[in-house]
């Protein structure tokens, strides 16, 4: 399974890169707003937890994306990539939840 989150992170980043170079929209889009979430998935299979680069990763497609759609005069995607990135920020923001036992459960 893991193979399949790398080739689709590679996958993402040659999309969003692609998307730039040729000015297709949708692949910018795509490909920038998936690639902190891939990253995220990618690492969690090696039970890594880097939330630093995720939010670097963020940022940038932030900065890159909404940038690109600014200047292509495209608010709407412009704000669907911040709105995109921000609920990816939500995510990896949020604590762990702590493992529960059957001894520790809210049942009465």
């Amino acid at each position: 399974m893991v193979v399949v989150h790398m080739f689709l992170l590679v996958l993402f980043i040659f999309v969003g890169i692609f998307g730039l170079v040729f000015k297709v929209d949708e692949g910018v889009f795509i490909g920038l707003a998936l690639i902190p979430w891939q990253v995220r998935v990618v690492l969690a299979f090696f039970k890594k937890k880097n939330r630093r680069l995720i939010e670097i990763l963020i940022w940038v497609s932030v900065i890159v994306g909404v940038a690109y759609f600014i200047f292509r005069g495209r608010w709407i995607p412009a704000i669907a990539m911040f709105g995109v990135q921000s609920y990816v920020y939500k995510i990896i923001s949020k604590p762990a939840k702590k493992e529960t036992t059957g001894d520790e459960s809210d049942s009465d």
